[in-house]
């Protein structure tokens, strides 16, 4: 009976890979179901079942089915490397650091595990236990494809080893790896040296997947014409790319521009010459038919044709424009709280994949900020877990956290344009504070992202922005020291 049972969960479990291989995942899941009420601990059904929940984004779904199917295979690596897959996705990574390791030790021959290692381990900012996993799976003669030069020539770049980094992507490029992908990451390199006709260039490979009907503007004359402008990638890019907005009306061509929602009242108040909108894609589709456009352009490719040498970057005073009624607002509330400088404070930008353990400096790491004498600190960390972050590192007393503020992109603008000055990590509030003209002070880290060039103390993008930068990896007390220092020059006691 139990022999039958189990060929009975066989036949379920192979039609669920059926169905998987037509991506029918649902169908797929039904099936793995019909197989464990054979069979409660068929280890192929179970994983099958996580590893569906992990390619439907079902990670805390998928979590409790991979521990089950682990118990009943002890031995599979396979599902072990599924297994911290679901964690990585859901940040846990150093949770899946060890499930990672297992699975190497329990078949050194499977690249998967050794190269996803080195991405969690990359993305804990652990660069030097990252290259070496990289070097490991390629030294031990292992069939490693483009995915692994990639990551070994993003590791390479954050280690300042530019020209290493180009030979690892463009390596990629060669077995089998995304050349888009490859030369995406490339045009990183460039662009932060400051090299930008050559970075912009291969910047555009990033589009090479966007399929549209509209032909794609690369600076043509645009005089009498229509020109769609479509948003992508974070909201920091969003209105740092902004920048060239101006430009564009100088050209002029009727704008259509697609924003995210939370940028639409805070962009047309700024450039009341173009014609924003926003909403879900289906929204963007409709309106777009529904217009005569001659030409899109991706806004990330608009510094492409405006920004191609250092000379071309302008020495604006902001170009977004907050709500002078929501200004005043915060000015009296900051007033409210007493005398002294009002600072706002962000100590956290990007997420787990864009770098979030390097771009984060620690709280307590900067109690000598604040406790500067006489400064009143107001919060700029959006995220819901920031109060709680003040309160665990002691100082809750010491910053104002003000939701309301943070949960508006336009009411944030107003809070940011009430402020003496803002002292923040690398991320959106930089951008949203220079694109305002605001004075901003970034501390940041030892190999930035490229926006910010890789030296000197000087933003290209906002001339009111005074980079802080660090002199070795993870090196964040001397850059804490610094601008302690500079605010008790400018705000003297």
């Amino acid at each position: 009976m139990n022999h039958n049972r189990g060929e009975q969960a066989k036949r379920f479990t192979d039609g669920a890979l059926a169905h998987l291989e037509a991506g029918e995942y649902d169908a797929a899941l039904t099936a793995c179901a019909a197989a464990l009420a054979s069979e409660p601990e068929h280890a192929d059904a179970l994983h099958l079942t996580a590893y569906l929940h992990y390619l439907k984004n079902e990670h805390e779904t998928a979590l409790p089915w991979f521990d089950r199917a682990a118990r009943a295979a002890p031995g599979n690596a396979e599902i072990l490397n599924n297994w911290a897959g679901s964690l990585k996705s859901l940040a846990r990574l150093e949770e899946a650091e060890p499930l990672y390791r297992r699975a190497i030790q329990l078949d050194p021959g499977l690249v998967a595990p050794r190269h996803n290692l080195a991405e969690t381990l990359f993305m804990l900012d652990r660069t030097a236990e990252a290259l070496a996993q990289c070097h490991a799976a390629i030294d031990a003669g292992l069939e490693v494809g483009g995915d692994t030069y990639r990551l070994l020539g993003e590791v390479l770049d954050s280690q300042g080893r530019a020209v290493e980094a180009i030979q690892a992507f463009r390596k990629s490029a060669t077995l089998g790896g995304s050349r888009a992908h490859a030369e995406y990451k490339e045009s990183m390199v460039h662009l932060r040296a400051g090299d930008y006709e050559q970075g912009w260039r291969l910047y555009e490979s990033r589009l090479d997947s966007l399929q549209s009907s509209l032909t794609r503007w690369k600076g043509t004359i645009l005089a009498k014409r229509t020109l769609l402008i479509r948003r992508e990638q974070g909201l920091g890019d969003e209105v740092m790319f902004a920048a060239c907005f101006p430009d564009l009306i100088e050209t002029g061509a009727r704008c259509l521009v697609i924003c995210e929602p939370r940028l639409h009242a805070l962009f047309a108040r700024s450039f009341p010459s173009l014609v924003f909108f926003s909403g879900t894609e289906a929204v963007a589709r409709a309106r777009r038919s529904a217009e005569k456009i001659d030409y899109e352009v991706a806004a990330g490719s608009l510094p492409g044709v405006f920004r191609s040498a250092a000379r071309e970057f302008p020495k604006h005073e902001g170009y977004l424009r907050a709500d002078p009624a929501r200004v005043e607002h915060w000015r009296t509330r900051l007033a409210a709280i007493g005398h002294g400088p009002k600072i706002g404070l962000s100590w956290r930008g990007g997420t787990p994949q864009t770098g979030i353990k390097r771009r984060t400096v620690p709280l307590p790491l900067l109690e000598p900020l604040l406790c500067t004498k006489g400064v009143h600190w107001i919060s700029l960390q959006w995220e819901r877990e920031a109060p709680a972050e003040l309160a665990a590192s002691g100082n809750a007393l010491r910053v104002h956290h003000w939701p309301e503020a943070l949960a508006d992109y336009d009411e944030t603008a107003a809070l940011l344009c009430a402020l003496d000055l803002s002292v923040s990590a690398t991320g959106s509030v930089v951008h949203l504070a220079g694109a305002l003209g605001r004075p901003v002070w970034v501390m940041v880290p030892w190999l930035p992202e490229w926006r910010y060039g890789s030296a000197g103390e000087a933003m290209p993008w906002y001339p009111c922005a005074r980079l802080f930068r660090q002199d070795a990896h993870s090196s964040w007390a001397p850059v804490i020291e610094q601008v302690s220092a500079e605010l008790a020059v400018r705000f003297p006691a």
